[in-house]
C-alpha cells in the first residue's frame, strides 16, 4: 500500500479499541491491559517466578494473573490490540489502508450492520460495484471474505469477514460507526471521516450514493429517503459537498444533483 505525507485521520489508536470492551470482574479494560503489561514486564526481568510469586510482587490478586503467567494467556483487549497492530489497523497513516475503511464504514452506515451481541458486521448491498469495493476492501484489510445466504429466496445476501470477525467489528465501531439500530438519535457521521483526506471521503460517498439513491431516467435531482435524525441528514449532506456533490437536507430526504456526482449510477 502507498503511503502519503498527508494527514490522515480516518484511524483509530489502542485505547479507542480498548473502550470497546467491557469490564471484567469490575477491572476496567484499560487497567486490565496495564495489569497485564506490568506482569508482563515482571516476568520477563523474573522468568523462573510462578504465578504465586509474581502475585506478591505485583500486588495483584493470583486469580488474575495465573493464566498469564502459568499458560499463556491474556485479558481479551490485549489480544485484540496485539492482532490489530499486526494488521495495520492502530495509528494507521497509509492511504489504501483508510480508503479499505471508509469503504466499510459506508457498507456499515449505507446498507449494513454490526451485532450488538459479538461485534460481527456483514454488509447486504443490491450493487455490484458496492459489493466488490467492500470485497477488495475486506482483502487489502487482511479479513478476507465470504459470502453466505447467496442461493437463499427468504435472505439477504451478506458480505462477511473470513477472518477477524468481530475485531473488525470492534475497529469500525471506534471509528464510529453504529451498531445495532442506526435510527438513534445518537446517530452521526464520525468527526474523523469528516476531517479525513479528499479520497478518503470520496470513497464513503462514492459507497453510499450507490446503496442508497433513487435515480428516475430524466431527471437531474435524485433522492435518499433516510428515516434518521435530521443533523445526521445535514452531516451526510455537507460531507457530499465536501467532495463536490451538490445535496442538501429536505424534510426526510437528502437530495442530490446528479451531473454534479463524479461515478456513473444505472438508472432505472
Amino acid at each position: 500500500m502507498k503511503k502519503t505525507t498527508q494527514e490522515i485521520t480516518l484511524s483509530i489508536t489502542e485505547l479507542e479499541l480498548i473502550a470497546t470492551y467491557d469490564p471484567v470482574s469490575d477491572v476496567d479494560p484499560r487497567e486490565a491491559v496495564a495489569q497485564y503489561r506490568r506482569v508482563m514486564k515482571y516476568t520477563h526481568r523474573h522468568p523462573d517466578k510462578g504465578s504465586s510469586a509474581v502475585s506478591t510482587a505485583v500486588e495483584l490478586p493470583r486469580g488474575r494473573i495465573r493464566s498469564w503467567v502459568d499458560s499463556g494467556g491474556k485479558p481479551d483487549a490485549v489480544r485484540a490490540i496485539e492482532t490489530a497492530a499486526s494488521l495495520g489497523w492502530l495509528d494507521a497513516t497509509e492511504i489504501d489502508r483508510q480508503i479499505a475503511f471508509a469503504t466499510l464504514l459506508a457498507g456499515i452506515f449505507s446498507g449494513g450492520s454490526i451485532a450488538e451481541r459479538n461485534f460481527n458486521p456483514s454488509w447486504s448491498t443490491d450493487d455490484e460495484t458496492v459489493d466488490t469495493f467492500i470485497e477488495k476492501a475486506l482483502t487489502d484489510l487482511g479479513c478476507g471474505f465470504t459470502v453466505r445466504h447467496e442461493d437463499s429466496d427468504t435472505r439477504s445476501t451478506e458480505i462477511v469477514p473470513a477472518e477477524y470477525t468481530s475485531l473488525l467489528g470492534r475497529v469500525l465501531v471506534a471509528m464510529g460507526a453504529p451498531i445495532g439500530s442506526k435510527v438513534e438519535d445518537t446517530l452521526s457521521i464520525p468527526d474523523r471521516l469528516v476531517e479525513a483526506a479528499d479520497p478518503v471521503r470520496e470513497r464513503f460517498v462514492e459507497i453510499y450514493l450507490r446503496n442508497r439513491i433513487g435515480i428516475v431516467d430524466g431527471r437531474n435531482a435524485a433522492s435518499i429517503l433516510e428515516d434518521r435524525p435530521s443533523s445526521f441528514r445535514r452531516e451526510l449532506a455537507a460531507l457530499c459537498r465536501s467532495v463536490g456533490v451538490e445535496a442538501h437536507n429536505r424534510d426526510r430526504y437528502v437530495v442530490v444533483t446528479l451531473d454534479s456526482i463524479p461515478f456513473a449510477i444505472e438508472t432505472y
